[in-house]
């Protein structure tokens, strides 16, 4: 059976030759699915480069290689045997990932590069699986994003915006009621993964990363809302 059809396949047995550290050639039978790669984030059908099997491991990894012509890159997908010491593998893991960085508005890249920065390396940490500073790299992005925000719609009040706390800047100086109330809540989930204690149980990772979207968008819309508010007010006859 063609090794590329391996993860792809849930009616017919996928097998392959896998070598063990003898250099010895073992039948071996893969289950799990993957469709994008790791590192691009492409769909593909991944190009079969090597197999080996861990023998007393109960452990059987695949070398891939991305076919996009933009990625090139390789990457391992790794099983373990189920029942133990079996021919039988299922997919636990494929590394090494690479986190899937958003495409920023340009105006948002202008006001807060570093913002940007921080939130794309608090991906990567994500992809690599070290959940625990993820959050706290989105806390310390959404500060920035938030200070560079204010400090631009009041340039004059620079030195006291620096010297108040992240909750204050938000409350004193934001007036768009979207923006300040997505902001807040942006916070309050960024602070939740700075603590020990959280206080909104029920909200994770991805409830943050939702929320400093919507803070984003806002941002990013606030010029033509004022404009068409501008342009168009309630009292002309």
């Amino acid at each position: 059976m063609d090794p590329v059809t391996v993860l792809k396949s849930s009616i017919e047995q996928p097998r392959i030759t896998a070598k063990n550290l003898r250099d010895e050639d073992r039948e071996v039978i893969l289950w799990g699915e993957f469709e994008q790669c790791p590192r691009c984030h492409r769909s593909i059908e991944p190009t079969f480069i090597h197999a080996t099997v861990m023998e007393g491991l109960n452990r059987s990894q695949v070398n891939w290689r991305c076919p996009s012509p933009k990625c090139q890159e390789l990457f391992i997908t790794t099983y373990s045997s189920n029942p133990p010491n079996s021919y039988q593998y299922y997919l636990t893991d494929i590394e090494p990932r690479k986190g899937q960085r958003k495409s920023w508005p340009d105006c948002i890249k202008t006001l807060s590069p570093m913002f940007v920065t921080i939130y794309d390396q608090a991906i990567e940490a994500e992809a690599m699986k070290l959940d625990e500073i993820v959050g706290m790299g989105l806390r310390k992005a959404l500060e920035y994003l938030i200070t560079d925000y204010v400090v631009s719609e009041h340039p004059m009040d620079t030195e006291k915006i620096y010297k108040i706390y992240l909750s204050e800047r938000i409350n004193k100086y934001i007036t768009d009621t979207r923006i300040k109330d997505f902001a807040k809540r942006a916070v309050w989930l960024g602070n939740d993964e700075t603590h020990i204690k959280k206080k909104w149980e029920a909200m994770d990772i991805e409830n943050l990363k939702e929320l400093i979207k919507l803070t984003v968008n806002h941002i990013e819309g606030e010029p033509t809302s004022k404009k068409y508010i501008a342009r168009m007010p309630e009292n002309k006859n």
